[in-house]
């Protein structure tokens, strides 16, 4: 899919978002599942939803239990459903959400109106760009609230830009409910490279990236002999053993993170050079909140 193609596609999405009545400042459920037809539904979806204004609340639907999908659906004050026709009755949706399946909306014929983007949609910095919501398993799940300007700070500035630029391929990997999957989709988006998205084999896309983003676990199980095209790799989401950030810095640009969810993806970013280097190292658990994060760190 061509930039031209996913802007056509969002646009024509966007103009039925708001002829449903979906505004600045509303949310927008993104209820998808692991797929290569789906993620890129998923994208036209998060773009539209930007367009008009408005949040995007995704989720992993078969992975998030229905009653946490209802409670994300009361709590966030949701009336529009992004989803998937297989996955709708999945959803515990009611007679107040307006559900529009992206891939039967996907298969209709678009029109000469699709080339013009919204206007008179007035989005502020502070405005919300997308809600996300813990897993749950210290209680019931909570809503993070992530401003326009939050992401751009991280997708927009060194070093959280990665180098990203025209020509780039980026590996889509992660599940879209966890906030290092913005980092992969809304970065490629904003410097114009190429979102490379993965099926079941997360190595076989990992294997034609230029840049990766992952968790150490994710990253362990890769063959390095094997990702010779690889050019800057950044984890995040887990304490990173030494061995593995040598063996992957000694031939790419390696960098290691921080960062709870309140805090837009992550707050420090180590460029880590290698062997006898020194590392950042963390704990395994934030216990810092939003405004006094500095405490995870040691």
């Amino acid at each position: 899919m061509t930039y031209g193609e996913l802007n056509r596609q969002a646009n024509r999405l966007a103009a039925h978002l708001k002829a449903q009545g979906v505004a600045a400042g509303d949310h927008v459920a993104l209820f998808v599942e692991r797929s290569i037809p789906m993620l890129v539904g998923m994208l036209v979806g998060m773009l539209a939803v930007l367009k008009v204004g408005a949040a995007y609340v995704p989720q992993h639907v078969g992975i998030t239990p229905a009653a946490q999908l209802s409670h994300i659906l009361s709590v966030a004050s949701i009336r529009a459903v992004l989803t998937l026709s297989s996955l709708s009755q999945a959803i515990p949706l009611t007679g107040e959400h307006r559900c529009i399946e992206l891939d039967t909306f996907m298969a209709t014929p678009g029109g000469a109106g699709d080339e013009e983007n919204p206007t008179g949609i007035d989005v502020s910095a502070e405005a919300l760009c997308f809600v996300l919501f813990t897993s749950g398993t210290t209680g019931v799940p909570n809503g993070v609230r992530v401003t326009h300007r939050n992401v751009c700070n991280i997708l927009l500035t060194a070093p959280g830009n990665l180098g990203l630029r025209p020509g780039v391929k980026v590996g889509q990997i992660l599940n879209i409910a966890f906030d290092m999957a913005a980092w992969e989709t809304l970065g490629c988006l904003a410097h114009g490279a190429t979102l490379l998205i993965r099926g079941k084999d997360i190595a076989e896309t990992a294997e034609q990236c230029d840049v990766l983003i992952a968790t150490p676990s994710i990253l362990a199980r890769l063959v390095p002999a094997r990702c010779t095209r690889m050019q800057v790799v950044a984890l995040a989401g887990e304490p990173c053993p030494r061995p593995l950030a040598d063996r992957w810095a000694s031939f790419c640009t390696f960098y290691n993170a921080c960062g709870p969810t309140e805090t837009t993806i992550i707050n420090t970013l180590q460029h880590y050079r290698g062997a006898g280097a020194r590392a950042t190292g963390f704990r395994s658990r934030c216990w810092g909140s939003a405004a006094r994060c500095s405490g995870c760190w040691r």
